[in-house]
């Protein structure tokens, strides 16, 4: 990235987009439409053969399920028993996206698509982890269209495809502009995917762990948001979406969009300046629709802040899920005192609860803080496989066997 002798010291000569060669038609073929295609092959590969081969090895091959539960994780189990592996492979993962990252950014100064074999190595080792990422999850065809999976796609195949199928990229395709700022969002997955796996809780403090989770959240919505917005305004809309503009009596062009984005900069209270009402009835109406969006705005924020308060102390609204059922049991346990000590009151409670006596359509929710849920979670893991045959009528139908959800624990 150097600048020629005739520019402003500091600064580098622009250039006009229309030297760039980046245009829609040959641009989303490689970056939209064939990653949407493998994602509909690799759909229909784990829904017809490679999730079945996955029930059918985990349940009937000890090894297989042994090595998943020691080193890769299930849905029901994150946490493995030999999380160095994991945490090793994660951390590699962090590195690799972050590389991309900084190319990426590299190639948006030089305008062409340097350090080729460098973003091929890095991109071998994300079909890595994308495999590995897909065996922790059971091989579900849901989890192919997870977040994390989507910005695997968008980033794998087109380097993929213009290392071995280049005769599928459309003439005149030039590679410098890729969607790999996403990466980025790769980075605080793998981190928070660390501590899931591994009880860092242990080795490191939880202020650090916290900070380091805010800083890359942070960084990610930066680079993501600048990625997205250069990536666009760079190849321009497409003719399908091409605005038309109309002129106002002050002489300023608008239209819907163009409302919309400038409702949406108002009401945040960041108001650009580019575009101002000049009519006063416009005005009047703008004056009222700032105040209420501002309220609007405010009570959204109130009601997630609410909402996340609820799931982390571990209450909320309770909905009958079991068809038939006369009556169901509300467990509430607080997040005060140390979940390994109540082990035996756990133990004997989970006894009662789950008794043949007991009603069959009894619904039984519990409800736990996030301090609590994944302890207590496995405690009552632990007592049902090892009453599961005790001839309870509970244990039996598998009622009580619940999903730990977010911040939420069904035991």
């Amino acid at each position: 990235m150097t600048c020629g002798d005739e520019a402003i010291p500091g600064q580098c000569p622009v250039v006009h987009l229309s030297a760039l060669h980046v245009e829609w038609a040959t641009w989303w073929p490689v970056h939209m439409w064939w990653p949407f295609v493998a994602q509909l092959a690799l759909s229909l590969l784990f829904l017809l053969i490679l999730h079945p081969l996955y029930v059918e090895a985990y349940y009937r091959t000890g090894w297989f399920q042994i090595f998943v539960k020691r080193y890769v994780g299930t849905p029901e189990s994150p946490k493995v028993t030999r999380p160095l592996p994991r945490v090793v492979l994660c951390s590699l993962q962090c590195v690799c996206s972050a590389v991309e990252v900084v190319i990426w950014v590299m190639r948006t100064y030089a305008h062409s698509a340097i350090h080729n074999r460098l973003m091929l190595a890095c991109t071998f080792f994300d079909v890595v982890s994308w495999f590995v990422d897909r065996i922790r999850h059971g091989c579900k065809v849901q989890k192919v269209w997870d977040m994390e999976a989507i910005v695997d796609m968008l980033t794998i195949v087109p380097m993929l495809l213009g290392a071995f199928l280049p005769q599928l990229e459309p003439e005149g395709y030039d590679d410098w502009l890729t969607l790999h700022f996403l990466r980025a969002y790769s980075i605080l997955h793998n981190f928070e995917r660390a501590r899931t796996v591994a009880q860092l809780d242990k080795h490191t403090a939880a202020w650090a762990q916290a900070l380091t989770q805010l800083i890359l959240r942070v960084v990610a919505l930066m680079v993501v948001m600048a990625g997205a917005v250069l990536t666009f305004e760079v190849l321009g809309d497409p003719l399908w979406m091409s605005d038309s503009f109309m002129e106002t009596h002050a002489g300023d062009t608008m239209s819907f969009m163009q409302m919309v984005y400038w409702i949406v900069v108002s009401i945040t209270t960041v108001g650009y300046g580019d575009f101002a009402p000049s009519t006063v009835i416009a005005r009047m109406m703008t004056c009222v629709f700032i105040v209420v969006g501002f309220a609007s705005i405010y009570f959204i924020q109130y009601s997630f802040a609410e909402m996340v308060r609820e799931q982390y102390e571990g209450t909320g609204h309770y909905s009958q899920r079991s068809w038939g059922a006369q009556r169901h049991v509300a467990v509430v346990l607080c997040h005060q005192g140390n979940a390994s000590r109540m082990a035996t009151f756990i133990h004997g409670f989970l006894q009662e609860l789950l008794h043949a006596s007991h009603n069959e359509t009894e619904d039984h929710h519990d409800h736990a803080s996030s301090i609590w849920s994944h302890r207590c979670k496995g405690l009552a893991q632990r007592f049902l496989g090892t009453n599961r045959c005790d001839g309870s009528a509970m244990c039996q139908t598998g009622r009580s066997q619940g999903s730990h959800r977010n911040r939420r624990a069904t035991l």
